[in-house]
Parts: C-alpha cells; structure tokens; sequence
C-alpha cells in the first residue's frame, strides 16, 4: 500500500489540490452549511425583484385616469406579475359616474390579468352610502366584478345585512349576499359613525 501511494504521489497531490478549494467553496456559499438540493432555486423564487417604500400605481387611458392603488410597502415579483402590498387601498371610478374604494392590511396585484386580491379588515366603501366588510375580497377590473367567498357585512344608514358570500357588478351598482342572510336594524348607527 505505501508503495502504490508513494509511487501515485503527484496524481494525489493533484487531486487534494482540487478537491479541497472545491469543497470550502460549497461550505462557504452555502453559508457554513452544505447546501441540500434544491434550496437556492427555493430562495430566487420567493425573492422580490423590487421592493417600495409608499407605492403607488396608476392607470390612465385616453387621457383620463381609470384607477389607482396605494400601499406602504410592495414587493414586485417579475417573473409572475405581481405586486404583494401592505396596507393596500384602491379608488377606481365606476363607467356611469361615482366612485369605489377598498383597503385591506394585505393585498396582491396581478398586472396582467388586472385582478386586485385583498385580505385583512377588508372594506369597500361606496359613494352610494354603504360599506362592505369582510376578510378577503377579489376585484376583478375587467369583469366590473368584487367577489368574496367568505362572510360579508353590508353596512348602511340604519341596518345591517350579513352572508356567507358576495358579489358586486359594479357596472350595474348590483350587491348580491348569498347564503345565510341575515338582516339587522340599526337606527341611528351610521348616523353616530357607530361600527357595528
């Protein structure tokens, strides 16, 4: 056995003298751990490609602006056209006249499809003198379309109307609750600006 070694010693030189700067490369970009398979194609994906402080996006056509979005903080992620958004709220102006806003805590913006996903204290606030709630919402804008699959609340001056799912043609100013409706009165309660 020493005389195989002694005799290969050049080829075994060479062979430490590649594996081992080899090997402190690895440990090194993988941050003092060898890296598993597949972890750094995990982190590029869910890595923005552009994070803004007080975003604000806005979206004009034949001179006229059509609807914006505000947040304090978005992340922008091109390789899927999204904006992810904290403290979102939007305005868009509805085709025969009056306005719409939402907001929620949370809320993603997917560019090509022009669809705006809210959750979190969720609020849709018309010029019409209502007020829905509910945790999570979708807007889509080329359908003239807010939906949501879970509980909403209608709020307006003097009752309160409750169900498990809602849409809203927003072209047509038609509100739809579906499922578990429940209606209550609350004279005064808008009124006072009493949240129910």
């Amino acid at each position: 056995m020493a005389g195989l070694i002694k005799r290969n010693r050049p080829a075994l030189f060479v062979v430490m003298g590649i594996l081992i700067p080899v090997l402190i490369f690895f440990y090194i970009s993988g941050n003092g751990q060898f890296r598993k398979k597949g972890d750094g194609t995990q982190a590029s994906k869910n890595r923005a490609d552009l994070s803004i402080q007080k975003f604000h996006f806005t979206e004009r056509g034949s001179g006229e602006q059509k609807w914006e979005i505000w947040a304090e903080r978005a992340e922008r992620f091109l390789d899927r056209s999204q904006v992810h958004m904290d403290q979102v709220r939007v305005e868009y102006p509805m085709s025969e006249g009056g306005w719409v806003h939402l907001s929620g805590l949370l809320g993603d913006y997917f560019e090509k499809e022009k669809r705006v996903e809210l959750s979190g204290n969720v609020q849709v606030v018309t010029d019409s003198g209502y007020t829905l709630y509910a945790d999570r919402l979708v807007w889509e804008k080329d359908k003239n379309l807010i939906s949501s699959e879970k509980p909403v609340r209608l709020v307006t001056a003097g009752y309160m109307v409750s169900g498990d799912r809602m849409t809203f043609r927003t072209d047509l100013r038609k509100v739809e609750l579906i499922g578990g409706i429940k209606t209550v009165i609350t004279p005064g309660a808008q009124a006072e600006g009493k949240k129910p």
